[in-house]
């Protein structure tokens, strides 16, 4: 009976490698260019996107060789389909070291680099952003490519963009990266992220970004001396300018939990 019943489940079940291989075949066979052919992409790619969550089957997308459609997604020009093939990137390779080999076995990480600095779209620029961060993760070799690819100043360009989201996560990643591999502190020490970070934090309105900000900064120069002695520096004025804020902040109510968490840190 319960042979019957895992029998009758299975076959009432969607099976995901027949349904991304529909998916592929579907941005293969899409014209491009036309309203038909992109919405045939866009709905293939939306799906593949659900499927590429799951670890298990995001190494099957891999084996069915699915990363075969990444070239004519990314060099779309309708930004939809760009920006959703990042994030099938980022979900596929977070956390998923075969994955992670496959991408940088195509040598996907300096196109998404590319993409972070110029593509003109903030959406897809944001979500290049998210696939080179799961790519990096807890990976050595991705880390090392990084460097290589000068993905650090592309991530301090990143923190000047006008679009706050991607501020927010480049900063975010800068920790991230930091606390992962404390070895890439010297490197971004050398490129100027503290100088970077501090006068970011001088030129924006206090707001959400600010935490981020200072979390990164945290990040680095905790065990890092060269990070500490430029924050004490008088030549960046950081001391000045937190004291200044804290005063400024003291008075106003939706900030007062946050000056007492500061203080007793």
């Amino acid at each position: 009976r319960r042979k019957w019943l895992e029998e009758a489940l299975t076959s009432m079940s969607v099976n995901p490698v027949e349904r991304m291989t529909s998916c592929v075949k579907a941005i293969q066979e899409a014209v491009s260019d036309t309203e038909e052919g992109t919405e045939q992409q866009i709905m293939a790619v939306s799906e593949l996107q659900d499927w590429g969550e799951d670890l298990d089957i995001a190494g099957d997308f891999i084996k069915i060789n699915g990363l075969c459609i990444v070239p004519k997604l990314l060099s779309s020009e309708v930004s939809e389909l760009r920006w959703r093939c990042l994030e099938l990137l980022g979900n596929l390779s977070q956390n998923n070291p075969v994955a992670q080999t496959a991408l940088l076995t195509l040598k996907l990480l300096p196109v998404f680099l590319h993409m972070i600095d110029s593509d003109p779209n903030p959406t897809v620029q944001i979500k290049a952003l998210y696939a080179v961060s799961c790519l990096v993760r807890n990976n050595s070799e991705a880390q090392t490519q990084l460097l290589a690819h000068d993905g650090l100043p592309v991530l301090l360009r990143a923190l000047h963009s006008e679009e706050e989201k991607l501020r927010v996560k480049a900063t975010f990643m800068i920790s991230s990266i930091c606390s992962s591999n404390p070895a890439l502190k010297d490197s971004l020490v050398e490129v100027g992220v503290v100088e970077k970070l501090v006068a970011l934090l001088k030129e924006e309105e206090h707001g959400h970004t600010h935490e981020h900000i200072l979390s990164a900064l945290l990040t680095i120069v905790t065990d890092h001396v060269v990070a500490w002695n430029k924050c004490c520096s008088g030549e960046l004025g950081l001391k000045t300018f937190l004291t200044q804020r804290i005063q400024f902040l003291e008075g106003k109510e939706q900030f007062k939990v946050k000056i007492k968490e500061k203080r007793e840190t």
